[in-house]
């Protein structure tokens, strides 16, 4: 990372570079390093491009994603609030796959906190809105389907959790 932050780039190419390593990061387990990184990404974009650039909110995303594993949900989700509210703001759509990996990272840290009617909410209208823009064949139809019966399920709404599941292996 030292080497990257020398690096002759423009702001912009080194917030994208800084986010593909603290992705990279996340996923390999190494949650506080792509953390770390991902924050790093969101100080270079935002300045250029906004808060509710692409490459921000895939940094509050992945930044979203390493607090959950680190059991910090309190901060995960009053990012993820700042950030889905800074993507509405600036006019970004709601079929918007960064602003939908938003809302539902926000639904899962709403979950861990036990705010369960938020949750349910965020998962139902993340099904909705995959649903009419997707497809409810398309794997983000069937992904977002899945995890709002999962959801149910833990709830112990079970009927209900059976049919989303149902409804999403049968569109497999």
């Amino acid at each position: 990372a030292t080497d990257l932050e020398s690096a002759k780039l423009p702001g912009r190419a080194r917030a994208k570079l800084m986010l593909e390593i603290a992705t990279t990061y996340v996923n390999l387990g190494r949650f506080a390093d792509g953390e770390r990184r991902a924050r790093r990404a969101l100080e270079l974009a935002v300045p250029e491009e906004g808060k509710a650039s692409r490459t921000a909110l895939r940094a509050a995303g992945t930044i979203s994603h390493a607090l959950y594993e680190q059991n910090r949900f309190r901060e995960g989700a009053d990012l993820m609030r700042e950030y889905v509210a800074a993507a509405k703001a600036a006019g970004v759509s709601e079929e918007s796959p960064d602003l939908r990996r938003l809302t539902t990272r926000l639904g899962n840290q709403s979950e861990a906190l036990g705010a369960f009617d938020a949750g349910e909410m965020l998962y139902r209208r993340d099904v909705e809105i995959s649903i009419k823009f997707d497809g409810e064949s398309s794997l983000l139809g069937m992904i977002a389907m899945s995890n709002f019966g999962l959801f149910l399920m833990d709830r112990g709404k079970l009927e209900e959790a059976e049919s989303w599941l149902r409804r999403a292996y049968d569109s497999a």
